[in-house]
């Protein structure tokens, strides 16, 4: 919260140990209290609460997996795409009647807890409805972005990264039309069927492989925020936790020799990267400060780390001694994110903010490390900030990109005039 009249934000909300975030505050008609979405990361445990800038305790309204919003006497909100409405006392703050429906078809965004609608106090409501973007195969794709082969079928994908040997990739997503359990899912490059790796009825991502391809790493939310478990890739014995901690964990790179596990962790909003022991089981954070650092990967030699961090105001890749401390050296001039290693340790290839792939010539000596120009391998989607659309062969001569399908998406805004009426003709 804000004065209007200026001065420093003072938070009006605190997570606690069953939320990962809060969001979609909207205002009741008092201009104090307000409705947010406190999200979790396990189905069916998240919450619309009443919050008060008078900092009262907030209180439970409903559960739901996505925001609810006040108009004309009730509440608005999404269960399954179908848009329900439930008459609310915003002065008392609770429910006074039975829900019922409005709309069908409403789009819902289930990564961002978001449904397509809003509601004006004159009786109009307007949602979009089809599908945020269609689903894509993952593309691998030649050191020139030259399309070769589409692999695993349309679905919903992120964070594809080779194996090892460059024959398989991990991925992790949803096949078909994306709606349904996140899992991991194993792609061959030679244009087999895909392999559903993670079994189990959670939410499992960021798959990441053991130097001798034998094992992956990956997220899951099986006991709350993503912790980091392993399971064989032959498919033998259950997955092992090997990390819990407060926050959400991302694996994002195993050493060579097989002793650090690089993870990125994330508690109230601000990310770190640690380094795991695998043999003590003992994790480290790999910088201090008051900035974002993340996605961080290790040289083939194990004596660098490259990642990308905020610290200069927007995302940039740098490059540190690792298991440090050390001073850090600038890869990326213009921003960029998810730095990649060939396997010789001879090139850093990143995504830059405007979806430009980058390949970078670097030269360690000794203590210092040197990164050449710059070098265009050409263009793709721009990054986001919380899931890595691509990966690299270990050679640097295939890229597994998981191209956007916004543009191909059907969907279309619509129109509902004096929406109470059609509520209580359904």
């Amino acid at each position: 919260m804000v004065s209007a009249s200026g001065g420093e934000p003072t938070p009006l909300t605190r997570l606690g140990e069953r939320h990962n975030s809060h969001r979609h505050p909207r205002f009741l008609p008092d201009g104090r209290t307000f409705l947010y979405l406190a999200r979790s990361p396990r189905r069916g445990e998240s919450e619309v609460l009443l919050g008060s800038v008078d900092g009262a305790p907030p209180r439970l309204v409903m559960k739901s997996e996505t925001q609810a919003e006040y108009a004309s006497g009730h509440l608005l909100f999404t269960r399954e795409a179908v848009l329900m409405a439930q008459p609310f006392d915003p002065g008392k703050g609770e429910v006074t009647g039975p829900a019922r429906p409005v709309v069908d078809g409403v789009l819902v965004l289930p990564g961002a807890s978001f449904s397509a609608f809003s509601a004006s106090a004159t009786g109009l409501l307007v949602f979009h409805s089809g599908e945020p973007q269609a689903p894509v195969p993952v593309e691998l794709r030649d050191r020139k972005g030259l399309p070769l082969r589409a692999l695993g079928g349309p679905g919903n994908y992120r964070a594809p990264t080779f194996s090892p040997d460059g024959r398989w990739i991990a991925t992790a997503g949803t096949p078909g039309a994306g709606v349904g359990n996140i899992d991991i899912w194993l792609l061959d490059t030679k244009g087999a069927a895909a392999l559903r790796f993670t079994l189990e009825p959670t939410e499992d991502v960021e798959g990441i492989w053991s130097p001798d391809g034998k094992t992956l790493f990956y997220g899951s939310n099986a006991s709350g925020p993503p912790d980091i478990y392993r399971k064989s890739v032959d498919g033998a014995g259950k997955a092992e936790l090997v990390l819990a901690m407060p926050g959400l964990q991302k694996p994002t790179n195993v050493s060579r020799d097989g002793k650090a596990l690089i993870f990125a962790s994330e508690v109230d909003e601000r990310t770190a990267n640690l380094a795991l022991d695998l043999g003590s089981g003992q994790a480290r954070p790999l910088r201090e400060g008051p900035f974002n650092d993340a996605h961080g990967v290790l040289s083939p030699d194990g004596r660098w780390l490259a990642f990308d961090s905020d610290e200069t105001g927007r995302p940039e890749v740098f490059v540190t001694p690792f298991p440090g401390p050390g001073r850090t050296w600038p890869v990326s001039i213009d921003g960029g994110r998810y730095p990649k290693w060939r396997g010789d340790g001879k090139e850093i290839v990143y995504a830059a903010l405007d979806g430009r792939f980058l390949a970078v010539e670097v030269n360690p000596e000794g203590d210092t490390f040197r990164a050449g120009a710059a070098t265009e391998l050409f263009r793709s989607t721009p990054p986001t900030r919380d899931y890595r659309d691509w990966g690299m062969s270990p050679d640097g001569q295939l890229f597994a990109i998981v191209p956007s399908g916004v543009l191909g998406a059907k969907n279309e805004l619509r129109l509902i005039v004096n929406w109470l009426a059609r509520r209580d003709r359904r």
